[in-house]
């Protein structure tokens, strides 16, 4: 079995089962925990592993790549470590790669379709280069095709990391160079134009099922990019459109200048072959300086034809000779002169420190001190501005004649991203869109709105703008409805419409509603509110009101009240105290007790607590119809008074039988 199917990576990737394998890493199905969502999990395979200089290289270039977002191109959602495994994790395409595709096809693959799949490969680049990104290695086998027929372009970024390792996969390497742009093939700079070179020999195979450049090893192929034509796909697939023709001629010019000079222009051509199939893309190619001279047949300069043409003199042909030999003798003087010229020079100058000048002020400088410039590399930096220097070939100080060429690394300024909508998301949904798209959160500023607590009002960046990697998107969060306070009015005394006339203006309400006897308030009005009034409330709380049925008859002398309030007015469960009377030494108190529980019946208790000894001084199943009952309690001194519906305490006062 696989060492690795059935690992969980990250504690949240599952492998399920692996689905292919290639020069640089394994790829396995996996199921993400968190988002309940089957991805790919691409493992590098243990040689790269062992590469620092490689492991940070891929990093940097996987995060970039993950920060694309276009349906032609394979998601990176994660990039991620553990003990010696290093994986990404990207979206999961059910299909098949491009490669297969061609090698299954019976038959050439038709216009209409070479189109179809051509534009939506053409779009995922003009897509990432328009981000700054070259994928460097665009082969049928990173191409994957799903289902339905739509076009995915994987492992963008990728290929820029493993061009710097010093281990590479033969296998792999013989199947990217057959792709390989001549640049690439000297090891000179690659642009945005490498990749549709690779693209139209992508395309070639497409058309023609059949590489435009074969040999027994990788550098033999690399030479074939760089020196020899391509045999024209017309002549293996006749059927083949001549504006497709004329569009893998173009792409796969061996001079940058010569090719598309930019995806868009690409994707151009492309669409006006789709909408008409008949109209030809005209290609030429004019050099100026080296204009293309049909010369006669040498064969034919000399041949005789009795019939028609008399003999040459010999004459003639001496001639022929002395012109041949006085040219060669003019080239020869000329390259000895310019050799002589270039050794007679003994100016000697200082190089100077051009890094992070702007490139032309450095050019402007090293130009004046008689040294010639060019462009070794551009590349990305986070800290160097666009179009500053990086590096420069010749350390500062370093003595050099004049006429020494001296190559810079310019800046392309910093990898950027575009910075997600996170508006009326909640923080913690946007921490992680955050972190998917390599920002962080910078400061939360909390605010009140009507939006609920933890929602995110405004964002900087605004959504859409581009920024730098690793920056920080500062967020103003909802902290919910700013809550106001207003004094309490008292409500005792007012009929329940009066007392909500009163509250709701305040936006303070009415609460739960009980009743009970009074001999203080009249029926119908307040006898007790929950808070007391001339406290401050906050706007929207509910104020408990207990609502007077006037008085009890069977209340006997007014000595002893239907009633106790607290303090704040309010009446609570076994708080009214009757009459007290001394026997053998122990004072009795007698309480009310209001029936408010819930259900139809319930046991009522009533604990005496005192000295660290607890009693069950009364105990009986009462109806709630019955609404109220008196419980007489016998003690001395001071004791505690619990008071319980069933198992639920309900109240519990400290007395002093006295």
């Amino acid at each position: 079995m696989d060492r690795f199917v059935g690992r969980m990576l990250g504690n949240r990737y599952e492998l399920l089962e692996k689905i292919g394998e290639g020069g640089m890493a394994y790829v396995y199905k996996a199921k993400c925990h968190l988002l309940n969502r089957l991805v790919a999990v691409k493992i590098l395979r243990p040689e790269f592993v062992t590469d620092e200089e490689f492991i940070a290289k891929f990093e940097h270039e996987s995060q970039a790549a993950a920060s694309l977002s276009h349906h032609n191109i394979v998601n990176i959602y994660d990039v991620g470590a553990e003990s010696e495994i290093r994986y990404i994790v990207m979206e999961l395409v059910e299909g098949k790669t491009l490669k297969r595709y061609i090698k299954e096809h019976e038959d050439f693959v038709s216009n209409e379709e070479i189109l179809k799949i051509s534009l939506q490969i053409a779009k995922a680049l003009e897509h990432a280069h328009s981000n700054h990104i070259i994928h460097r290695d665009i082969k049928p086998h990173n191409i994957l095709i799903d289902d339905k027929g739509m076009v995915k372009v994987a492992d963008f970024g990728i290929a820029r990391a493993i061009t710097s390792s010093t281990i590479i996969n033969t296998t792999e390497m013989i199947g990217s160079v057959h792709y390989s742009s001549p640049e690439q093939a000297r090891g000179g700079f690659v642009d945005e134009r490498s990749d549709l070179y690779s693209f139209g020999i992508l395309l070639y195979e497409l058309a023609t099922k059949r590489l435009p450049f074969e040999g027994d090893s990788p550098i033999s192929v690399a030479l074939k990019h760089l020196k020899e034509p391509i045999v024209l796909p017309s002549t293996i697939n006749r059927e083949l459109n001549k504006g497709i023709e004329s569009v893998i001629v173009k792409s796969v010019q061996k001079d940058t200048g010569s090719r598309y000079q930019s995806a868009k222009d690409l994707i151009a051509d492309i669409e006006k072959l789709i909408n008409n199939p008949r109209e030809n893309v005209p290609f030429y190619i004019q050099d100026e300086d080296s204009p293309t001279i049909i010369l006669p047949n040498i064969a034919e300069l000399y041949a005789e034809d009795e019939e028609e043409k008399p003999k040459r003199s010999k004459l003639a042909i001496i001639g022929v000779v002395v012109v041949a030999l006085l040219l060669s003798l003019g080239v020869f003087v000329t390259l000895t002169y310019n050799t002589i010229k270039d050794n007679l020079r003994s100016t000697v100058v200082t190089v100077p420190d051009t890094v992070n000048q702007p490139y032309e002020e450095a050019v402007q400088v090293l130009q004046g001190l008689g040294l010639y410039v060019d462009i070794s590399e551009k590349k990305f930096d986070q800290e160097i501005p666009k179009g500053n220097i990086i590096a420069q070939s010749v350390d500062e100080g370093t003595s050099v004649k004049e006429g020494f060429t001296i190559s810079l690394t310019v800046s392309n300024g910093p990898i950027t991203t575009k910075v997600p909508n996170l508006l009326q998301k909640e923080l913690s949904e946007a921490q992680l869109i955050l972190e998917n798209n390599q920002l962080t959160i910078g400061t939360v500023d909390y605010v009140n709105n009507d939006l609920p607590k933890g929602y995110i009002l405004e964002q900087d960046p605004k959504p859409g703008m581009s920024t730098a990697e690793d920056s920080v998107v500062n967020l103003v969060v909802s902290e919910g409805k700013e809550i106001e306070t207003v004094i309490l009015p008292s409500i005792l005394g007012k009929t329940l419409e009066e007392a909500r006339t009163t509250l709701n203006p305040l936006n303070v309400y009415v609460g739960n509603i009980a009743y009970n006897y009074s001999s203080e308030y009249s029926a119908d009005t307040v006898m007790s509110q929950s808070t007391r009034g001339g406290s401050e409330v906050k706007e929207g709380a509910y104020i408990n009101v207990v609502i007077s049925k006037g008085r009890d008859p069977e209340s006997a002398a007014p000595e002893t009240s239907d009633t106790s309030t607290t303090g704040d007015g309010s009446e609570n469960a076994g708080d009214s105290g009757s009459t007290t009377t001394e026997e053998a030494g122990l004072i009795e108190k007698t309480y009310i007790i209001p029936l408010t529980f819930t259900t139809d019946s319930a046991v009522v208790r009533v604990e005496l607590v005192q000295d660290g000894v607890s009693k069950m001084v009364y105990e009986k199943e009462h109806q709630k119809s019955e609404e109220r009952i008196r419980v007489v309690v016998k003690g001395k001194g001071v004791a505690t008074v619990n008071f319980y519906f069933g198992t639920s305490l309900m109240n519990s006062k400290v007395e002093n039988f006295e």
